[in-house]
């Protein structure tokens, strides 16, 4: 196909630019010689005025990269990060000591993030306006981008089938964004060193400042807006016996997570064995405390993670929805469950993972999915949530840390603000 007639031209830097553009009211372009290489740049404008001004600029600058040896034309993003992960890779069989910013998945980060958003443009042309506009679409990234439709997510660690892990649609924490702007830095000076940019090229990262992310929780109106959404849903009518157990396990899920705290492997982890109920100094086995009035249930659950256990105090509300699952056992299985048998279980009585897809679905579909922050919840909300209940009601800081297994230092760094909520009377008659 023949190339449009050049409709308008002006030349500039006493004849070495041509100023063009091929129709009326089109963009201009500049086209120029260095060392003997013929260059065309788009100018992105059809103000002449400004044409004029791009193309000096860019003139200048590929005699600029001439005169100090470096390639004329500003290296592609794309070409100077795959140079970067081949020099990481030979850091990596060398056995070099890495930077703390290099002690993670580094190509997934390249691949995923940087190369789509960066790829195509120039290295030099990249600003810090840039980074920071690629900060804020990196947050969005699995909440409203590119990453919010994918459900799980594959990392090849040199087996067959790589390992797959359901994603969590969340903004990354403060933490996180920052290592990976400190892999986006160490690309720069690794193009840099290899002659692509110069020193005075290379754009400011900053970094992100400020206290750690508040944790994505529920207001309590929103938990009952969940609960009896989920209630309608087991007693449909019409439903088949395999869904309504879904519904069932579903619900348990989330009022286990809601009224314990639990982490989603400890919940895992629960046995009949680690639930006993309390009275005066005596302990007793769930078949017995599931019978109780709901005034006496006192409780105490075990629980166990990564190599650490704990005791904790549940909320009462958890009663009824462990004798919802233990009858539903005893159906099932035609006998009473096991002191080692799962709470949470499939249909072959193995332990059931936590359904995260459809935790999302659901929040979805109730308009719950974000917080007033946009973070994405998923089942650590829940947890979240429990830890805020607990302060409103007046607990200590030392008396939740040790109920919730974590220190307290990271209760009083996450959920300060509980203070202010359980003061906001006494703030509001200015006492």
């Amino acid at each position: 196909m023949p190339k449009k007639p050049i409709r308008e031209t002006q030349y500039i830097m006493d004849g070495a630019v041509q100023v063009y553009r091929r129709q009326e009211n089109g963009i201009w372009y500049a086209r120029f010689s260095v060392k003997g290489r013929q260059l065309k740049k788009s100018l992105k404008t059809t103000d002449l005025t400004k044409a004029e001004k791009e193309a000096r600029k860019k003139y200048l600058e590929a005699m600029g990269r001439a005169q100090a040896g470096r390639p004329i034309t500003d290296v592609p993003f794309s070409q100077v990060s795959a140079s970067f992960m081949d020099y990481y890779e030979e850091l990596v069989e060398r056995g070099e000591k890495l930077p703390e910013d290099l002690k993670y998945n580094v190509e997934g980060k390249i691949r995923r993030f940087f190369d789509p958003y960066f790829g195509k443009m120039g290295i030099a042309e990249i600003t810090t306006r840039d980074i920071d506009k690629f900060q804020d679409w990196r947050r969005r990234y699995w909440t409203r981008g590119p990453g919010s439709k994918e459900v799980v997510v594959t990392y090849d660690r040199g087996t067959k089938k790589g390992i797959t892990r359901t994603i969590e649609h969340g903004a990354p924490k403060k933490s996180t964004l920052n290592r990976e702007l400190g892999v986006l830095r160490l690309i720069f000076k690794h193009a840099e060193k290899e002659g692509w940019i110069a020193s005075g090229e290379i754009p400011t990262v900053r970094y992100v400042k400020g206290k750690t992310d508040r944790r994505p929780s529920f207001e309590p109106y929103e938990v009952q807006t969940l609960i009896n959404y989920l209630d309608d849903q087991v007693l449909e009518i019409g439903l088949s016996a395999q869904e309504r157990r879904k519904r069932i396990l579903f619900r348990a899920f989330i009022h286990i997570a809601y009224t314990t705290g639990m982490r989603p492997v400890e919940m895992k982890n629960l046995r009949w064995r680690d639930i006993v109920g309390i009275k005066g100094r005596s302990t007793y086995e769930f078949k017995e405390l599931k019978d109780w009035p709901i005034e006496e249930h006192d409780v105490r659950i075990y629980v166990r993670g990564k190599g650490k256990a704990r005791r904790l105090v549940p909320l009462k509300p958890v009663v009824p929805i462990l004798s919802t699952l233990y009858d539903l056992w005893e159906d099932e299985q035609g006998k009473p469950p096991k002191p080692n048998d799962p709470v949470l279980f499939n249909r072959d009585g193995t332990p059931k993972n936590r359904p995260q897809k459809k935790l999302r679905d659901t929040l979805r579909a109730l308009d719950l999915l974000h917080d007033h922050d946009d973070k994405a919840r998923t089942f650590l909300s829940f947890r979240h949530f429990y830890a805020s209940e607990l302060l409103m009601g007046g607990n200590t800081v030392h008396d939740v840390a040790a109920n919730m297994g974590t220190s307290v230092q990271m209760i009083e760094k996450h959920y300060g603000h509980i203070n202010l909520e359980r003061n906001a009377e006494k703030l509001q008659l200015g006492r």
